[in-house]
């Protein structure tokens, strides 16, 4: 079984004593890896090394800063599948990245692995680069996936029913406390949470370890 050890200075290290604890899979409560039990002299560590770390960081220049994070964000990129596999089974609602914009984030690959019910957008009304964008609006539309945004008042999402999978979503008029619309939904762990421990053990035999 994979053990998840500790990221201090760069290097991957296990735990001061080796301890380690089982990380437990959600749904079907069975053991997915084990992590590293981090001491207190182990966050001092990190803590320290960080704390050492952040001249030489602080003096790197926009271009060299951005290819670190292009790199990151390449390596992110790569584990996609595994991401997603845990992702699509517990997500229904998605926060728009940079307010809706069209920065190539949020891409039709994307959502088609996500497969959120619901997207809200946090925008003005009158916010100069028209967000969400219409590209953006246009995607979600194809997708089938409802949108809802902050231009006219916050968005509430509320557990509804008994609790065990339906929930609501409430878009507020701002100022007034009445509600513009209210739509509802039913999660995708509702399915989930009804299953026993052979279908679920089934379902999710081969997606046992998180990304790390």
């Amino acid at each position: 079984m994979e053990t998840i050890n500790l990221l201090i200075a760069g290097r991957d290290v296990p735990a001061s004593g080796s301890a380690t604890f089982n990380r437990l899979n959600p749904i079907s409560g069975e053991v997915a890896t084990r992590a590293a039990a981090a001491s207190v002299a182990d966050a001092r560590a990190a803590v320290d090394a960080a704390a050492a770390a952040f001249p030489k960081w602080s003096a790197i220049g926009p271009s060299e800063r951005r290819a670190k994070l292009n790199k990151a964000a390449d390596l992110l990129e790569s584990r996609a599948a595994q991401f997603a596999s845990i992702l699509t089974t517990e997500t229904d609602v998605m926060i728009l990245a940079h307010h809706g914009a069209d920065n190539g984030f949020t891409t039709k690959k994307f959502l088609a692995h996500l497969e959120p019910s619901l997207a809200i957008c946090s925008a003005d009304y009158d916010n100069q680069y028209d967000h969400p964008r219409e590209e953006i609006r246009e995607l979600l539309h194809e997708q089938g996936i409802r949108l809802m945004t902050t231009k006219t008042g916050d968005v509430i999402v509320r557990s509804s029913g008994d609790h065990t999978g339906a929930y609501q979503a409430i878009n507020l008029i701002e100022k007034s406390g009445k509600e513009l619309s209210r739509v509802d939904f039913v999660s995708k762990k509702s399915g989930i949470l009804d299953a026993n421990g052979d279908t679920l053990r089934q379902r999710y035999g081969l997606h046992k370890s998180y990304p790390r």
